[in-house]
């Protein structure tokens, strides 16, 4: 029987109202219901896993970053069983770029568009459909490790008290602000220089600034803007912004409406009435992407901007390829599980995101985004073959192990 005196050792209870309602043991406790949590947890309770998925939102909740998914994403989601998270997405095949008053248009490999919120509820409902407990509303923090025992222990919380449970393993999902490996040395976030800011809100129907199919990148200096129309008629908005370029304009709202203004003229509406999200500083990475019967998986191992939907088929197929590695629950666990996680996620995941780095550099850096557009405009199949490259299920960056 796990014993649940290390209470007292990881953190103090006050105000204990009634038990979570969580079994005391799982084989895979999950942290963060977003994409590559919810599709690990699908993924397991598949595999007759004990399975607990916990989120410190409400659901359905507010969340707008990462509006599309690419064909790679998609593709693999089929290839699971969960296509059905994406019956209400709005069909994406286009890539238009505007850097100040110059424009480049390319064909993408199919792709969707939809909202966050939606996106996540339905994979969590499929999760929850094969078997996956689900605590909305709560959070978790790792109790200290103790290498000789085959499971992990946290502490959950929510408004009705705290429950210390336990896992044969500890998928930290958490993504690109997670907390859960704070306590692990090993793990800690790694941020480049000068770190740009996400920022990310639907604006409401009615607003002429974009057709429907396309992706819109506007870029000027201090950030860049992706637009992207729901099947509803909203339009996401998700920003990268240059921090000093944001104190120069006075607000991130400002600087939004002046890259638009550069790239599209004084046609863009709503911007008052929307709510903005941060989605903190783009561009980390653990140094480490895991501890002792726990692993980082999606944004929660490192994060680089996508462009055409990268960020979803990046977390997906995190969560395929690190619930692969796993064993068994009652199996002998290797002691090289992280390492062979890292040495996996490099594979399968990071060198396909070289192509997205190069792209992001550019767009930071508005007078080579001009050059490369002016030159891109006069061979027109440089881009179309660098978007299928990138978001082509087929690509060669994506070849398994």
């Amino acid at each position: 029987m796990l014993s649940c005196f290390m209470v007292k050792n990881c953190l103090k209870i006050e105000n204990w109202k009634q038990e979570i309602t969580a079994k005391p043991e799982y084989d895979a406790v999950i942290v963060g219901a977003g994409p590559a949590g919810a599709v690990s947890a699908a993924i397991l309770a598949a595999r007759s896993w004990r399975v607990l998925l916990i989120d410190r939102a409400i659901f359905p909740r507010e969340k707008t970053c990462g509006g599309c998914v690419n064909a790679r994403a998609i593709q693999t989601l089929r290839e699971l069983g969960l296509q059905s998270a994406l019956n209400s997405a709005a069909t994406i095949i286009k890539y238009d770029l505007r850097v100040r008053e110059h424009r480049l248009s390319s064909p993408i490999p199919a792709g969707v568009a939809i909202s966050r919120s939606e996106l996540d509820s339905a994979l969590v409902t499929e999760a929850q459909k094969r078997g996956c407990d689900f605590l909305p509303g709560t959070s978790a923090v790792l109790c200290p490790t103790d290498p000789g025992k085959p499971f992990r222990q946290l502490i959950l919380r929510n408004n009705s008290g705290s429950q210390t449970i336990a896992a044969r393993i500890v998928l930290a999902c958490d993504g690109i602000a997670g907390t859960l490996l704070d306590s692990e040395p090993r793990a800690a976030w790694k941020t480049t220089k000068n770190p740009w800011l996400g920022i990310s809100t639907l604006l409401e129907p009615g607003n002429a600034i974009l057709a429907a199919g396309t992706i819109q990148m506007n870029v000027a200096e201090g950030g860049y803007v992706g637009l992207v129309k729901l099947s509803d008629g909203r339009i996401h908005m998700g920003a990268a912004l240059d921090p000093r370029a944001c104190r120069k304009a006075g607000t991130a709202t400002a600087l939004i409406r002046k890259i638009l203004s550069d790239c599209l003229g004084p046609r863009i509406a709503g911007l008052e009435k929307a709510k903005f999200f941060g989605v903190g500083r783009y561009t980390r990475r653990r140094t480490y992407p895991g501890a002792h019967r726990v692993l980082a998986v999606g944004d929660a191992i490192g994060y680089v901007e996508p462009f055409t939907g990268e960020g979803i088929a990046w977390a997906v197929c995190s969560a395929r390829e690190a619930t692969a590695l796993l064993p068994d629950p009652d199996a002998d666990w290797p002691e090289c599980l992280v390492q062979s996680w890292a040495k996996r996620h490099h594979i399968i995941i990071g060198r396909g995101q070289w192509l997205c780095r190069a792209l992001r550099y550019m767009v930071r850096h508005p007078n080579l985004a001009s050059a490369a557009v002016a030159f891109a405009s006069a061979f027109p199949t440089i881009p179309v073959n660098i978007a299928f490259r990138i978001g082509q299920p087929d690509s060669p960056l994506h070849a398994p192990v």
